[in-house]
């Protein structure tokens, strides 16, 4: 399978470029003031006039932030709860719920597939869960994460347009998604 990281900036020049829009920029103070976290072979900090702004990858960079992979037990669709790597769960609903009335009236006629009486007459809600592929942590952040925080922190001289001329890059182009990917794909370290 190929995947498109988009256009790859080096780091070296993406400091470089960054420095001559505002020298108050630095780069890795963590590693220069010999502090050190768990990605630091990878990752290094963004800093203006000694406030952290966010992180930048180290060595070539994506456009788009890469994430690892795991799997994870998610919920699943009820169709597939024949599967092997699938599970049921329940938590019984008390009755001090405030819509435990409602509930358990919904579970007696059989109207939801979640909702069901035990022969204990316990009310219960089921879901299935299921061994998934999840993402688990960026491990890359990407040029765009490492721009767009820039730009939040209203850091003098970085703009869009400075941003554009100066690594040719389209800085109007924007993640599309859920709100939720949208956040997740600007965000997200």
């Amino acid at each position: 399978m190929n995947v498109d990281y988009g256009k790859t900036l080096d780091s070296t020049i993406i400091e470089r470029g960054l420095r001559s829009l505002n020298p108050d920029l630095h780069f890795d103070l963590a590693a220069a003031i010999g502090q050190v976290h768990p990605y630091i072979m990878d990752r290094q900090g963004v800093y203006y006039k000694g406030k952290h702004i966010c992180a930048m990858d180290r060595g070539p960079v994506p456009e788009y932030k890469i994430w690892d992979v795991k799997k994870t037990q998610v919920p699943v669709q009820w169709a597939e709860a024949d599967k092997d790597d699938v599970s049921i769960r329940y938590h019984v609903i008390p009755p001090t719920h405030p819509h435990y009335a409602d509930l358990y009236e919904i579970a007696r006629q059989g109207k939801h597939n979640e909702l069901c009486i035990l022969s204990t007459g316990k009310l219960v809600r089921t879901q299935c869960f299921g061994y998934r592929p999840w993402k688990n942590r960026v491990i890359r952040c990407g040029w765009r994460h490492t721009f767009e925080r820039l730009l939040a922190a209203q850091i003098p001289g970085i703009t869009r347009e400075s941003l554009g001329r100066m690594f040719g890059v389209d800085m109007y182009k924007f993640p599309v998604g859920p709100p939720d990917e949208v956040i997740e794909a600007i965000w997200a370290e």
